[in-house]
């Protein structure tokens, strides 16, 4: 994942170049204000991920340091390097049985933690964002709408009709460059949520038989794990229903009272929007909530063949 994100930077700041765009584009209109309350709503989620996830994890994982070495220290009368908790047990070219060698071992268990957490966390929360932008695009598509269905002189009517299409179609084209963007993390996403979840279920299934407190790790990764891959399937159905919904708001509106040259452009933009826009992965999967539960009958299959060939 962090490989694809450090190839893939100019692309995304690319997406952060065109939501520029759109927001000095419309900032003024009295009708994005619900867009910027996303933006708002998306900084606060970066705060407070940043704040208790990744604070959260570092000072968590610093406690039970400590408190390992405490109890050594008072059951033992010596501290014993061998006793010390490690929340990763990876093999390391320098010795670890050591107390400088298990601190050097400790900082490089955070370090590679918390990079997979702000790699992986802000390419999570970004996706959010943008799905949030598409519904908040649609909540000023139907206002803008309403103003439409409210007005009686023909010349307001196409003024409002020509700032909805110029809307609808950058607002089209950012779906469509961060749906490409994105389709290098989500398949990446998808397939190592599945082989991660099988494995671990796996190993739920034997540890489940010799209990000890790496299962409530475990579990933990696996609640993980499962809430990662059901967020990325739900805003992305999100984000699709938000931009179809566009079709249904011109359909509903009352466009057959105005004038044919009008007409035209909205049932244009009709079937424009009625063609689904998806996030996926190489057009492999979409995501929806359809493609979450498949994905666990994958997992379910996955577990199945590991057991069979174990036994």
């Amino acid at each position: 994942m962090m490989i694809a994100a450090y190839f893939l930077r100019h692309q995304i700041i690319v997406i952060f170049d065109k939501l520029s765009e759109i927001y000095d584009s419309y900032q003024n209109d009295d009708t994005f204000h619900s867009v910027v309350r996303v933006n708002e709503q998306s900084e606060w989620l970066w705060k407070m991920y940043f704040i208790f996830v990744l604070g959260g994890f570092v000072v968590n994982s610093l406690l039970l340091v400590l408190i390992s070495i405490l109890y050594c220290w008072f059951v033992n009368g010596y501290l014993d390097v061998t006793s010390f908790h490690r929340t990763y047990k990876t093999v390391l070219p320098w010795d670890q049985e050591t107390l400088m060698g298990f601190g050097f071992a400790t900082c490089f268990d955070l370090f590679g933690a918390d990079s997979y957490f702000i790699s992986n966390g802000s390419l999570l929360l970004l996706f959010i964002s943008m799905c949030l932008h598409h519904e908040a695009f649609l909540k000023r598509f139907q206002q803008e709408m309403s103003k439409f269905d409210h007005t009686l002189e023909n010349t307001k009517h196409r003024d409002i009709l020509c700032k909805l299409v110029r809307f609808h179609i950058i607002t089209k084209e950012w779906f469509l460059q961060s749906a490409d963007t994105y389709r290098h993390f989500v398949l990446v996403q998808l397939i190592s949520s599945v082989i991660f979840l099988a494995c671990i279920v796996f190993q739920l299934d034997l540890q489940s038989k010799h209990p000890s407190v790496n299962l409530v790790l475990m579990l933990f990764g696996v609640f993980v794990s499962g809430t990662n891959l059901f967020v990325y399937c739900f805003f992305g159905k999100l984000a699709t229903e938000s931009y179809t919904k566009i079709a249904d708001c011109l359909y509903e509106a009352n466009w057959r009272e105005v004038s044919i040259d009008l007409q035209k452009y909205i049932i244009v933009m009709i079937q424009n929007a009625q063609r689904p826009l998806y996030y996926h992965g190489f057009g492999i999967a979409v995501l929806n909530l359809e493609t979450f539960c498949g994905l666990l009958q994958k997992v379910a299959t996955f577990y199945m063949a590991f057991k069979t060939f174990t036994e």
